[in-house]
């Protein structure tokens, strides 16, 4: 009877030892398979990020190297011998080539914004880069509007000019044009104190606050010293 006894709790602990080892084999794959699909997560998006880098690297070149050719063309067009009519076809054509491109900067910025979700490290020289288109296209816009203002302005027709002697007409077209070549110096100013401060700023060499700020308090001194010189 005694016998039977300790037969029947040895079987019950061999059981309950069969039943824990089940249970920890079964543990043990659920949580080595759930390593191999973490693995394969985080190499996914580590492969997703590579390219998503590479892809950004390539269009953002593209589109820079866009933006200085536009930016040469319109900052030297106003050395070409044309009309004013001409002139102000020249810049509407620069400008819808920038509404055109507008969609790759779109694109580009998308891919950045996409990468930031996907938990992607972004290096600071990429977003450094952002910045730098943004500021670019920016300044190409403003320019291009100003340059197609002015040359609308001087091709208007008729108006209170008009009215006035051909003297005082004279001396206000005089004024004209010199306000027009103003403009165009303080644009190209505008945009040799941005590609210096930018290119100062990656070398690491000055605070490009600074500089600016310094370029600026000399612009205006130039443009005050200028307009003096004309109202005398």
């Amino acid at each position: 009877m005694q016998a039977e006894v300790q037969l029947c709790y040895l079987e019950a602990q061999r059981d309950a030892v069969e039943q824990m080892s089940l249970r920890l084999y079964s543990e043990q794959y659920t949580s080595s398979s759930k390593r191999k699909e973490e693995f394969a997560d985080m190499s996914k998006v580590h492969s997703v990020g590579s390219n998503g880098l590479l892809d950004f690297d390539s269009d953002y070149q593209e589109l820079w190297d866009w933006l200085i050719d536009m930016e040469s063309l319109v900052m030297d067009s106003h050395d070409l011998m044309m009309s004013e009519e001409q002139q102000q076809h020249l810049y509407k054509r620069y400008s819808v080539e920038m509404s055109i491109r507008h969609l790759k900067k779109t694109e580009l910025l998308s891919k950045v914004e996409a990468l930031k979700k996907g938990g992607v490290l972004l290096p600071n020289d990429l977003l450094e880069k952002v910045d730098s288109i943004n500021e670019k296209w920016e300044l190409l816009g403003k320019t291009l509007r100003e340059k197609i203002q002015d040359t609308m302005a001087g091709h208007s027709g008729s108006g209170p000019r008009d009215l006035l002697s051909p003297e005082s007409g004279s001396l206000v077209r005089q004024l004209e044009v010199r306000i027009k070549e103003l403009k165009g110096w303080l644009r190209d100013t505008e945009l040799f104190i941005f590609n210096s401060c930018l290119r100062q700023e990656k070398e690491g060499t000055m605070n490009a606050e600074k500089q600016l700020q310094y370029f600026k308090v000399i612009k205006k001194i130039k443009v005050d010293k200028k307009l003096s010189s004309w109202y005398r």
